[in-house]
């Protein structure tokens, strides 16, 4: 089935302050197609701050977790539900994140492009300064044990603008495809927060996956520049 013709879920993991989660779901309510389903996560949040977020944005779905499962185990929560609703890929997107117009439909064009594409992310700018790259594109040396983000700290002049496969993949803002997930399972919740991309890449890859970076969409991050 084309992923054009398919549901998507766009899942959003909360945990901390929900100003931050806020801010991520105004871009979505501006930005995400009609065809979609947002899904936000309260990852078992002390202060229960997800019913803030469910009053604020009703027309989203909102799910909570008792505990906090980490990044991979929260998502997952969000990931089980969209292969039982028969979703054809779901968006991870970070809570501390905002999307562009037109990036949910970029990403999906480009894995209908071709059906070995499991794993694509877009660009990823910082917040703050304006115009600088947080991610465009990324690769892993398995020799060195180490990955990176490709371009990071350079000031976005249309230098990587050109799509291309990729050997590491972030989960700041990913979109995953179903076959990939039935395939390969979900992410690893022995990593409770970290690497858990880097992993799912990896058994991806090593199942004859393609991993891809898509410029044609654009995301925001609000990390302090390191």
């Amino acid at each position: 089935m084309p992923l054009r013709d398919a549901r998507v879920h766009l899942l959003v993991l909360h945990w901390g302050d929900p100003a931050v989660t806020l801010t991520c779901l105004a871009s979505l309510r501006a930005c995400a197609p009609a065809d979609t389903e947002v899904v936000v996560i309260d990852n078992g949040t002390p202060d229960h701050s997800g019913e803030t977020l469910a009053s604020e944005y009703p027309e989203f779905t909102h799910l909570r977790n008792e505990t906090n499962l980490g990044f991979a185990g929260g998502n997952n929560v969000g990931l089980r539900r969209a292969l039982e609703r028969g979703a054809q890929c779901a968006l991870l997107l970070n809570n501390d994140a905002e999307i562009r117009p037109g990036a949910v439909e970029a990403l999906v064009r480009a894995a209908d492009a071709d059906p070995r594409v499991g794993l694509i992310n877009p660009k990823i700018l910082y917040a703050e300064p304006e115009g600088m790259i947080w991610y465009a594109g990324g690769s892993h040396s398995l020799w060195r044990g180490h990955s990176s983000h490709i371009g990071r700290g350079e000031i976005d002049r249309g230098q990587h603008d050109t799509a291309c496969d990729v050997s590491f993949v972030t989960g700041c803002a990913l979109l995953v495809r179903r076959a990939l997930l039935e395939e390969i399972g979900l992410l690893d919740e022995s990593l409770f927060m970290y690497a858990e991309d880097l992993d799912l890449g990896l058994r991806a890859r090593r199942a004859g996956w393609r991993l891809r970076y898509e410029p044609g969409a654009t995301v925001i991050h609000h990390e302090r520049v390191r």
